[in-house]
């Protein structure tokens, strides 16, 4: 179990998004307990639940395929895939960063030693997860103690030493609407309420291992309220200690979060302890690429089994581990790493495809919500199962109607409002807003349409020997199909 949170914390928990969430000021506690309601705690609820009910590996693709079916399970998981793998090329690109950083290397810019950080991070991860489960535990409880929790205490403990001392407080913490309660008719703060979100999303993605999981049924839920408690300590204290040591004017979103903790640090006159800060972090984010490397691939390769996929894709190494989708993986996101470090003007178009690859991963959203309202339905008549929502049918209606309602905000606010606002500044690319134009949400439109497509057309046209000579019966094919 202490494995699994550590999975489940790798993947959902880091540092990077505090200085972003710190800029809202007072505000955030508003920001914070709209997304903790609307989105994170339905999320742990309906994941609790379903997990209880499905305690089988695959996580999202088992789910969704015992509601709908094979087919919508497939598309579930490959969304879920698809936002993993384009949005890794940005954590890489973070990671390489923040060691050029470090190592106060003069030319920032140069994309190529960017490349090459981001290809050697990236392989090393895939050759150590193709050693198999264990291997990929042990890399994700290091990172998240060294890269996570160390410095989540340091900057809640230095901030906590700030006040303690009498130093001024940098925030109006006087009880007046204004000071806590944003116009949310104003776009740049709908912006930034989608930005607490975004922290909370892949916490469905650790449930690949579920079956891992001693006692899931019970474990899982366990496991996935200590992993909020613990997201929430380091979002919510974290930011609003950098929020009050540091001046609101001062925390730049584009000099990026080496530049706030330097602003932090320096006021203890503890400027030696960020490159040691900034190599934790970089430590962190590799527990997150590392985990993210094998999660949606466990329910594609069970997919594929069941003869989606080609055989190819059906192959395993002697651990278990899906090598050929592994390899596949990698190579495609080395892809994806070598045109946007080389070729130029890049930028824009790279930075639209994760806003692309984010509204897609609503829509895996959306599916989960709607599984979980047929589930209740199928469980109610055929099994029974340790959790349950609490509240009957009315509480599962609240918690999917919340779930649904965050979705919608990100989706519209993402598509009609977040390049429109000074809330851009967080996208390395400044120029994306002359770029995209009118024709932004066209394009995210037509994308959504393309990608949901590929699932739909790939298990439309699968070819009967898939199945026949990858001989795999899955063994637990849900509610829908056993009852």
């Amino acid at each position: 179990m202490f494995t699994f949170i550590m999975i489940t914390s790798a993947i959902l928990v880091n540092v990077r998004s505090q200085p972003t969430l710190a800029e809202a000021g007072t505000q955030m506690f508003f920001y914070f307990a709209v997304a903790t309601i609307g989105f994170l705690l339905p999320c742990v609820l309906i994941l609790s639940e379903l997990g209880s009910a499905c305690p089988y590996e695959g996580g999202l693709y088992v789910w969704v395929k015992g509601a709908f079916g094979e087919k919508w399970g497939f598309t579930a998981i490959f969304l879920q895939w698809i936002q993993m793998t384009i949005l890794m090329v940005m954590v890489l690109s973070f990671i390489a960063g923040t060691i050029l950083y470090v190592f106060d290397y003069g030319e920032l810019e140069s994309k190529i030693l960017i490349l090459v950080i981001s290809l050697v991070v990236y392989w090393g991860a895939t050759l150590v997860n193709l050693r198999g489960l264990k291997a990929s535990g042990r890399i994700s409880t290091v990172c998240v103690i060294l890269g996570v929790a160390i410095p989540a205490i340091t900057i809640v403990v230095a901030g906590c030493a700030y006040l303690l001392a009498g130093n001024p407080v940098q925030l109006d913490l006087t009880l007046t609407a204004q000071n806590y309660i944003p116009d949310l008719s104003n776009p740049a703060n709908l912006a930034i309420l989608a930005a607490f979100f975004l922290p909370y999303f892949g916490i469905e993605g650790s449930a690949a291992h579920i079956e891992n999981l001693k006692n899931p049924s019970r474990n899982y839920p366990l496991a996935l309220i200590f992993v909020v408690f613990f997201c929430l300590f380091v979002n919510l204290l974290g930011s609003f200690s950098i929020a009050a040591v540091v001046p609101q004017s001062d925390i730049s979103l584009i000099a990026g979060l080496m530049q706030a903790f330097e602003i932090f640090f320096n006021t203890f006159s503890l400027s030696w302890i960020v490159p040691i800060l900034a190599i934790m972090v970089v430590i962190g984010s590799i527990g997150e690429v590392s985990t993210w490397i094998i999660a949606p691939i466990r329910g594609l390769f069970r997919t594929a089994k069941a003869g989606t996929l080609p055989l190819w894709f059906q192959q395993s190494n002697e651990h278990g581990i899906p090598r050929n989708f592994v390899i596949f993986q990698a190579t495609l996101v080395s892809m994806f790493c070598i045109i946007f470090a080389l070729i130029p003007g890049v930028n824009s178009a790279f930075w639209m495809m994760v806003a692309l690859t984010t509204h897609v991963y609503l829509i895996a959203y959306f599916i989960m919500f709607l599984t979980a309202i047929k589930l209740r339905y199928l469980r109610s008549k055929h099994t029974e199962s340790e959790f349950y929502i609490p509240g009957g049918e009315r509480g599962l209606y609240i918690m999917c109607t919340f779930g649904f309602g965050s979705v919608l905000i990100v989706g519209i606010v993402g598509m009609f409002f977040l390049l429109l606002t000074e809330f851009v500044s967080t996208l390395p690319s400044p120029d994306v807003t002359n770029t995209i134009g009118i024709w932004y949400p066209v394009f995210l439109i037509a994308g959504m349409i393309v990608i949901v497509a590929i699932p739909l057309l790939v298990h439309r046209f699968k070819k009967p020997e898939w199945f026949a000579a990858g001989g795999f019966v899955d063994p637990e094919d849900g509610p829908a199909e056993a009852s």
